[in-house]
């Protein structure tokens, strides 16, 4: 890539030559294409930002941080529990979404299973969504039969309405919210 550029980076160490003030920081060069991108938690999407990704979570997944932290009273070690465990039991959205405890609260997940994981690194304390976005209920009582055959997936009617239902709400809130943002720019 033609514009790398360096990020200046404090970095623990010292440098018997440049220790005038008997300080032992230095620092070190880092690239900035070199930092680590978001991944998704459910699939092997990667995104630029963590609110790009937490977005993509809570649509694409119906996986709600907000809802979580309110339900189970999360602080941030319960939150670092919770990406240590799907990074570890790779569990469905729908599974964590649907606990009724915290099955994440073993004290064996506080340690990081990537290194320099993103999600870990996320202020989780202040994750909010703005009120007027909401991620929509999947009924789990709604079974739908789908099956994939050379590159076709086949749906039942019920199944595709249910999905257009679901695009048309999705996209009335996008529409909202650039609305709201749009007039409240000029």
């Amino acid at each position: 890539m033609a514009g790398r550029e360096s990020v200046p980076v404090r970095c623990y160490g010292s440098d018997s030559s440049d220790s005038e003030d008997d300080c032992d920081w230095k620092e070190c060069d880092v690239k900035e294409d070199e930092t680590e991108h978001p991944e998704c938690l459910f699939c092997p999407q990667v995104y630029g930002s963590m609110s790009e990704v937490i977005s993509h979570c809570a649509v694409d997944h119906s996986f709600d941080l907000v809802k979580l932290k309110k339900s189970f009273n999360m602080d941030c070690y319960g939150y670092i529990k919770l990406v240590n465990y799907i990074r570890t039991h790779h569990p469905d959205a729908s599974l964590v979404m649907s606990a009724i405890e915290p099955i994440w609260e073993n004290e064996e997940y506080l340690k990081p299973v990537k290194s320099d994981d993103p999600w870990l690194m996320y202020d989780f304390e202040d994750i909010e969504l703005p009120s007027s976005v909401t991620v929509p209920e999947i009924s789990s009582s709604t079974n739908f039969n789908v099956t994939a055959e050379d590159g076709l997936v086949t749906l039942s009617e019920q199944h595709f309405a249910e999905l257009q239902r679901m695009i048309q709400h999705l996209t009335l809130q996008v529409t909202n919210i650039i609305s709201a943002f749009v007039g409240s720019t000029m």
